[in-house]
């Protein structure tokens, strides 16, 4: 997994016709159940925003492509979690996972459907809280509203600080020599 850690993003995507869908699948593995703990989809949407302080890629498309694989990437996680949920719970993966599942279970039972949208955000359980809805017998309409609002602030909040920062970065080179 150490090749996901060289890969350099900035580059790949500046470079790229196909920038819209590579920010969507970085959006949408950092979602997915159980790859988001091996995938480091937010540092690399975070270094995005740089690139979008720097003019090398526009703001709303961006902020649109992480959405769009966000949303997808949660769902497909509560679809496995409402067709797989006794063989998922019996798999070598949630073996592997226990303690994340259990604590995805337990702030599921406490914040109900208010687990879809915080879950997104606790990095610990975002990898698996979606799928735990889905076996825990969520509506599937109901979760895909809640997955829709929290990725319309999951997305900006992973994007917005690497703008910040790089637009921050700009503005402070001008007076400080970097070497």
């Amino acid at each position: 997994m150490d090749f996901l850690y060289s890969i350099n993003y900035a580059e790949l995507i500046q470079q790229s016709q196909y920038t819209g869908l590579i920010i969507f699948m970085i959006a949408f593995l950092e979602t997915l159940l159980l790859v988001g703990f091996i995938f480091p989809g937010s540092v690399a949407l975070v270094a995005i925003g740089g690139l979008v302080a720097t003019g090398a890629l526009d703001l709303w498309p961006t902020l649109f492509w992480a959405f769009a694989g966000a949303v997808v990437g949660d769902n497909l996680s509560f679809w496995i979690g409402v067709y797989f949920k006794k063989p998922l719970k019996h798999s070598r993966l949630y073996a592997r996972h226990e303690v994340a599942f259990i604590k995805g279970e337990k702030f599921f039972d406490k914040y109900g459907i208010y687990s879809v949208a915080l879950g997104r955000f606790v990095g610990p359980i975002r990898a698996v809280i979606p799928a735990i809805a889905g076996s825990m017998g969520m509506s599937g309409k109901i979760f895909f509203v809640v997955n829709v609002f929290s990725a319309l602030i999951w997305a900006p909040a992973y994007i917005l600080p690497g703008v910040i920062f790089g637009d921050l970065y700009s503005h402070l080179e001008q007076y400080i020599e970097i070497k």
